[in-house]
This record gives C-alpha cells, sequence and structure tokens, in this order.
C-alpha cells in the first residue's frame, strides 16, 4: 500500500482514540483541522487500512460500521441504551474458535463476537431516574386522539398494550 499524508492522518485518528469511532465522526474530527478532506476519501482509507490488517472494522447489524485501532483479540460489548461500543479481554473466551472446532468439526478462520446489553453508565442512570416519559407520550397522543372522537378498538389495544410493556419492563 501506497503512503498517504491523508492515510497515515486517518489511520493515527483510528489508533489514538479509545473509541470505535465511525467513518463519519472520523470526517467530522478530522475536517476541522483539514478541510479539503472528503467524505469518500475517509471511507475509501478506512476500507484499504483494514484491508491489510493496520485497523479492524467493526460491524455490527443494525449500526453504522466502526473502526477500531486495537489489533489484539479481543470481543466487543455495545450499549442498547447510549450506543457506546467497548473492548472486552476476557482470556476465558479466546479459545473459543477451537472449541467450536472440536464439537462441530468444521474449520474456523475466523471469530468475531459482539455481546449486546446496557453499559454500567446506563444502567446507573435508569436505576437513578426511572424515565415514565414513553407511557406520557402514548397517553397523551391517546387523550388527543380520543377528544377528537377517533377512538378506535386497535388504538385502545395498543396504548394498553405499550403500557403492560412499559410497565413490566
Amino acid at each position: 500500500m501506497k503512503y498517504s499524508k491523508q492515510r497515515e492522518m486517518i489511520h493515527n485518528c483510528v489508533k489514538d482514540n479509545p473509541c470505535h469511532l465511525t467513518a463519519d465522526a472520523i470526517y467530522e474530527m478530522l475536517k476541522k483541522d483539514h478541510p479539503n478532506l472528503s467524505l469518500g476519501t475517509v471511507y475509501r482509507n478506512l476500507s484499504q487500512l483494514a484491508e491489510h490488517d493496520m485497523i479492524k472494522k467493526v460491524s455490527i447489524p443494525g449500526y453504522p460500521d466502526r473502526f477500531d485501532g486495537t489489533l489484539e483479540d479481543h470481543f466487543h460489548f455495545i450499549c442498547l441504551e447510549c450506543g457506546e461500543v467497548k473492548d472486552l479481554f476476557i482470556p476465558e473466551l479466546y479459545g473459543i474458535d477451537s472449541v467450536v472446532e472440536q464439537s462441530t468439526g468444521v474449520d474456523v478462520s475466523k471469530c468475531e463476537m459482539t455481546f449486546k446489553g446496557i453499559c454500567e453508565k446506563c444502567e446507573s442512570t435508569k436505576i437513578v431516574q426511572k424515565n415514565p416519559r414513553p407511557y406520557r407520550l402514548f397517553f397523551m397522543d391517546y387523550n388527543k386522539i380520543e377528544r377528537k372522537g377517533e377512538v378506535k378498538w386497535g388504538i385502545l389495544v395498543f396504548h394498553r398494550l405499550v403500557c403492560y410493556f412499559y410497565c413490566w419492563y
């Protein structure tokens, strides 16, 4: 791969940042100091860096691709509340690919695991302040519809279903 000042700048941004940034976030960070940088250049260079194993591309279904400067073996945790992606270094999981090979007879060439849940920060915020907002939103919408005389059975069922799930959550 040929040397490029822009590629080195993008590589350093990913490597030096502990967050798992998206291409758009990297572009926004670098654009301030380098106004001639284009989003296409960022995407192209990130792809080349990932293909040459200089960074890792973290693909999680339903989320934009993120890029990781940590090259040693590790796993990821994504918070379902704030979307933060964290590195997990759990030695007990490092041999999971050989366990799969022995159990199934397949040849595992790559193992990537992503855990999903709620991070400590979001969990502590959730405990401190219970957010009744979803219930209020549906309750307010329900009242607006009722005042207009447009109440239908389907809306009532949906309203109660949302309230039921919210109360049990």
